[in-house]
C-alpha cells in the first residue's frame, strides 16, 4: 500500500461518516420578521421525520458506502461527492428564503454538507498516490 493513499483514506472515511452525524442543513421561519423557528437537521433526524425517504436513504447510503470503501481505495470518494452533490442539490431546490406575506421560510447549507465535500476530495486526493511498482514501469517505458 502506498501511505499517501492510506492517510487521505483514513482521513476522508472518517470526515465522511462524521458529517452523516452533523447537521446538513438547517430551516428556520420567520413571522412579522421575528424569528420564531431555527431548526438543524442531520440526515437520520430528516430520514425520520419524512413521508418519502428514498431520496435520503440514496444519500446516507453513498455517503456511508463511500465513507467505508474510502478506507480500503480511493474510488469511495466518488461516491461520496455523488451523495454530497445530491444532497446540496435537494436543499437547493428547496432552498434560499421563500416568503409568503407576513412569513418567511429559510434553509440553508450547514457543516456536515461541507464536511462531505471535503471528505470526498480528500479521499479523491488519493488518487494521486501511485504505487512504486506503478512508478518504475513508467520510467522503463519513457527509456
Amino acid at each position: 500500500m502506498v501511505k499517501g493513499r492510506v492517510i487521505t483514506g483514513v482521513i476522508g472515511g472518517v470526515v465522511g461518516l462524521l458529517s452523516l452525524m452533523t447537521p446538513s442543513f438547517n430551516v428556520s421561519g420567520s413571522l412579522f420578521g421575528q424569528e420564531v423557528v431555527n431548526v438543524s437537521f442531520t440526515l437520520f433526524q430528516l430520514l425520520n421525520a419524512s413521508k418519502d425517504p428514498t431520496f435520503i436513504l440514496i444519500i446516507i447510503a453513498l455517503i456511508g458506502l463511500g465513507s467505508i470503501i474510502a478506507f480500503v481505495h480511493p474510488i469511495g470518494g466518488v461516491l461520496q461527492l455523488i451523495g454530497g452533490l445530491l444532497l446540496g442539490a435537494g436543499v437547493t431546490s428547496q432552498g434560499g428564503t421563500a416568503y409568503f406575506g407576513i412569513a418567511g421560510i429559510t434553509i440553508q447549507l450547514q457543516l456536515g454538507f461541507y464536511l462531505i465535500m471535503l471528505a470526498s476530495i480528500i479521499t479523491l486526493i488519493g488518487f494521486a498516490f501511485r504505487k512504486e511498482k506503478e512508478k518504475h514501469e513508467e520510467i522503463k517505458r519513457e527509456s
